[in-house]
């Protein structure tokens, strides 16, 4: 009986033994021999070695690691144990790992793209070709293409091939697709992504090593920033694309969108910094022309004051004698010539001059006014305008504020030259003018009026006001 008893006792011990065996550690489903303690012992020692030798190998990041004889079939036999609770932490460790690798791969490609535009701000096709070629690598994809948008002045907006890049090769091709034209053109209207992976037959071949090849899957990204669309990225691969490389693709999008606004924004400065140097230049040799202009205009005053004093002489002279008269009459006769020749030379000059000239007695009333204002004034119902004035023009307060400055000019008898100033020039007609008085005189020095005479610069103020906004634009 005690034999009997003790060994009940033991079988139940093992019987327990082999229970929390399964129950604990693993639980292979298959049927042992509970009355064979050998057996129930190996079976012990053999699932501890298992275990620690998982642990070991997931401690030095092995995660291809097995447990020896867990399968589909007895997978719900362990779950909570040693083997299915370590099984569950291998594979929340390599999703881990994984996540970990895709961030740092994501990462480490935002950098890499950063340094690309970084190093190639100035010249926009290098650019272009530089980040597809580096994208199509970086996804190892075959193909891809880098639509910019196009929207210049003078035509419709369309999206043109800046970069292509396939299999290893930069390929040089000229493209247009227009607004809302095939997937590219959709992409740019929905501003969505696009992700095809059942490509039909006839829509790209990918040529390789080993021949033709219809691409798995197609990607269609929009340059997306601030939600205003500057191109389309379009991608082909023989694998499907991961849905980690699409979110990049798209982060990437915005960082090639704000490149591709930047480098428009310099040449855009740049091509009007070059304009403004060129207006410049042409404003500095309009003052030349203009200065030489007064300087001639004051030469023939003086020499028609000159002349008037020898034609003066000539009659005083010419009234002593009759003799000295008649030899007087021939040099009038040729200095009146020359006086008309003279005055047909200052005729012809108002007629051509493109500055706005009126000459004014002291009264300010019109005495000559150059065809390019006469134009103006035409243009405004005054078909004659000599022997008015200002206040018949304009009205009285224009022409109070014209005239005292004209008096002081000629009380002083000292010319004013390049004044910038805002000009009415016909009534509710003004421009930015850059204006020049001076006084007109006699044969006696006597003032007799004032030559007013106006550049219109309104062109120019209107460029430099433009490149200022611009600067505070770019600065900003």
């Amino acid at each position: 009986m005690s034999i009997k008893r003790n060994k009940k006792i033991r079988k139940e011990l093992f019987d327990k033994l082999e229970d929390s065996n399964r129950k604990f550690i693993f639980d292979s489903g298959d049927e042992i021999d509970t009355k064979n303690e050998v057996v129930i012992i190996d079976s012990l020692i053999k699932n501890l070695k298992e275990a620690t030798g998982f642990i070991n190998s997931i401690a030095k990041e092995d995660y291809a690691i097995t447990w020896n004889g867990l399968t589909v079939e007895n997978e719900s036999l362990n779950r909570g144990n040693i083997a299915g609770e370590l099984t569950t932490m291998r594979d929340q460790m390599i999703k881990v790992k994984e996540e970990d690798e895709v961030r740092l791969w994501t990462s480490q490609g935002l950098s890499d793209f950063a340094e690309i535009v970084r190093s190639n701000q100035r010249n926009f096709k290098a650019l272009s070709e530089k980040l597809i070629v580096s994208l199509v690598k970086y996804l190892d994809a075959q193909q891809g293409g880098l639509f910019i948008l196009n929207d210049e002045i003078g035509h419709e907006p369309y999206l043109e091939l800046m970069g292509c890049y396939a299999y290893d090769r930069i390929k040089t091709v000229e493209k247009r697709i227009e607004i809302g034209q095939g997937l590219v053109g959709q992409c740019y209207l929905e501003k969505e992504t696009i992700y095809m992976t059942d490509v039909p037959q006839d829509f790209v071949n990918i040529t390789s090593g080993l021949g033709d090849a219809r691409p798995d899957s197609i990607l269609i990204v929009p340059l997306l920033l601030n939600d205003k669309i500057e191109g389309v990225i379009e991608l082909a691969s023989l694998q499907k694309f991961k849905s980690h490389e699409i979110a990049f693709v798209e982060k990437l999008g915005e960082t090639i969108a704000s490149a591709i606004t930047n480098v428009r924004t310099a040449e855009n400065t740049s091509h009007l910094l070059e304009q403004s140097q060129q207006q410049t230049e042409e404003m500095r040799a309009q003052e030349e022309e203009m200065r030489q202009n007064m300087e001639e205009l004051q030469a023939t005053q003086e020499q028609m004051e000159r002349k008037n004093a020898e034609v003066e002489s000539l009659l005083q002279q010419a009234a002593e004698t009759e003799a000295q008269l008649k030899a007087q009459q021939e040099i009038i006769i040729t200095e009146k010539k020359n006086l008309e020749t003279e005055n047909a030379i200052l005729n012809t000059l108002m007629e051509v001059i493109p500055e706005r000239v009126t000459v004014k007695d002291r009264n300010g009333n019109y005495l000559k006014v150059s065809k390019s204002k006469q134009k103006t004034l035409k243009e405004q119902g005054y078909k004659n305008v000599i022997g008015r004035s200002d206040r018949d023009l304009f009205g009285e307060e224009h022409f109070q504020k014209s005239h005292n400055t004209e008096k002081e000019i000629m009380s002083s008898q000292r010319s004013v030259l390049d004044v910038e100033e805002r000009i009415e020039i016909a009534k509710g007609v003004k421009i930015w003018g850059l204006t020049s008085r001076l006084p007109f005189k006699d044969t006696e020095g006597k003032v007799l009026g004032t030559i007013v005479m106006t550049r219109d610069i309104t062109k120019e103020k209107e460029l430099a006001d433009r490149l200022d906004e611009l600067e505070q634009k770019s600065g900003n």
